[in-house]
């Protein structure tokens, strides 16, 4: 995800903060000249670790998490029950074994064969939802036909349609704008009372040549549970 980007010379992001300078004429919330500021809420390779354990627990729900041994702290002080490590060949068949064959949804962050694999094991006989971020594989998807298996296209929450190739592209959804906006009010709630959380930060001071360098370093996956921020002199 480091390297994507649309065209040579741009790149990817959804952070931001600042003031605003213009507003449309149906936006009743904000004024030309608020302060504002955003977070990227999913949709980076850290998904998995967010504070999103918490918001759950709010829910009603009993989270699990799967995700490396260093880890297994930072996802339980987010509110995981239990953490599991994705990467023993016995992750499902443990999940499975824990919940006594009762779990009935699966957030996969991931979305590949092998995490497909995973959930659809985990998940007891009366299996429910299984909700992914990337289009599903349809052979395993098949496999269980108890599973709702769906994906999630966040860029239909601006009411447009989406213009990208393959699966991705899509009609605008009605009512997913609404509900998106209905979603953002409740996030800052979320957030204001702790249960959802950012990714923990760490900080260092420097330049441009340090950014480049963390850069280098998210890009061979040496950087594990912690966010990168730098103080720019």
């Amino acid at each position: 995800m480091i390297d994507f980007s649309p065209a040579i010379g741009t790149v990817g992001g959804k952070d931001f903060s600042g003031q605003v300078v213009v507003v449309g004429a149906r936006v009743q919330r904000w004024s030309v000249g608020d302060s504002v500021c955003g977070f990227l809420y999913g949709l980076d390779p850290h998904v998995g670790e967010k504070g999103w354990a918490g918001a759950f627990a709010h829910a009603g729900y009993i989270p699990l998490a799967t995700c490396s041994p260093s880890n297994f702290d930072l996802v339980k002080s987010f509110g995981a029950e239990k953490a599991f490590d994705y990467h023993s060949p016995s992750c499902g068949v443990s999940i499975r074994a824990f919940t006594k064959g009762k779990l009935q949804k699966a957030l996969d962050c991931i979305t590949d064969s092998g995490s497909m694999r995973i959930c659809y094991t985990a998940m007891g006989p009366r299996g429910d939802q299984w909700p992914a971020l990337e289009p599903p594989s349809e052979k395993i998807k098949q496999s269980r036909k108890d599973i709702e298996a769906d994906w999630v296209m966040a860029l239909t929450i601006f009411g447009k349609d989406v213009d990208l190739k393959g699966p991705s592209g899509c009609a605008a959804t009605p009512g997913d704008k609404d509900w998106a906006r209905s979603w953002y009010t409740q996030a800052e709630g979320l957030v204001a009372d702790g249960f959802l959380r950012p990714h923990p930060a760490k900080l260092a001071n420097g330049n441009w040549t340090d950014v480049l360098q963390g850069i280098d370093e998210l890009r061979s996956g040496k950087v594990r549970g912690v966010k990168f921020v730098y103080e720019i002199d």
